[in-house]
């Protein structure tokens, strides 16, 4: 909004003459997800007013989207929120978002190669009981062998073996004799090698 006389009451453009028109070049951060935040510093004065906001392309980013959803190893595949992805070129962190609401992440463009991701949740954890320890003893004795990140996550102690060690220390963790697992309260799919070449990927996570 242009400069008017000094006045005592709240003002608002009323005419195409009292706005101004500007743009700004987003050219350096192609290929990224950015977020716009505008501050009006005015002294005490006026208030901002902003209007016929507009983005626009001049062509096509280079490389390929890398995006998906972040979800829970469950049956209705909950998605998981308020949490950390990595993406890694030669142990390099290239980019990382956080998951919204609906565990969805957005990693920007990438040229066709392998990637690696990494993942880091910001959410409390989940618990365990008495029917998890069970069915950790049932895997043991070969009644109900676990497979994919339930067998990861059974392994408490984090000894690449799950057996009845591990049952017990999940049985005195619901019982509250200790607070920790040597595994951690989460477990993800490990490191994944990406090699680029869709947009889209669905990664699933297990807790205890």
């Amino acid at each position: 909004m242009t400069a008017r006389p000094i006045t005592h009451t709240k003002q608002a453009p009323t005419n195409p003459a009292q706005w101004r028109k500007d743009s700004v070049n987003l050219g350096a951060y192609a290929g990224q997800r950015i977020r716009l935040r505008w501050t009006a510093i005015n002294d005490y004065g006026n208030n901002l007013y902003l209007t016929n906001l507009q983005l626009s392309s001049s062509g096509q980013p280079s490389g390929l989207p890398v995006s998906g959803r972040l979800v829970y190893a469950n049956n209705t595949q909950t998605s998981l929120s308020n949490s950390l992805v990595i993406l890694k070129q030669n142990n390099q962190v290239l980019a990382t978002d956080t998951t919204d609401a609906l565990g969805q992440f957005n990693l920007g463009f990438r040229a066709p190669g392998s990637y690696t991701l990494e993942y880091l949740t910001f959410k409390p954890w989940g618990g365990v009981n008495a029917t998890d320890a069970l069915g950790i003893n049932r895997h043991f004795g070969n009644l109900a062998p676990l497979a994919g990140l339930p067998l990861v996550a059974a392994d408490a102690n984090a000894s690449n073996a799950v057996n009845s060690t591990d049952a017990l220390m999940v049985s005195r963790r619901f019982s509250n004799q200790i607070n920790a697992f040597p595994l951690g309260d989460w477990v993800w799919i490990r490191k994944r090698k990406v090699n680029l070449f869709n947009s889209a990927f669905n990664y699933r996570r297990q807790k205890y």
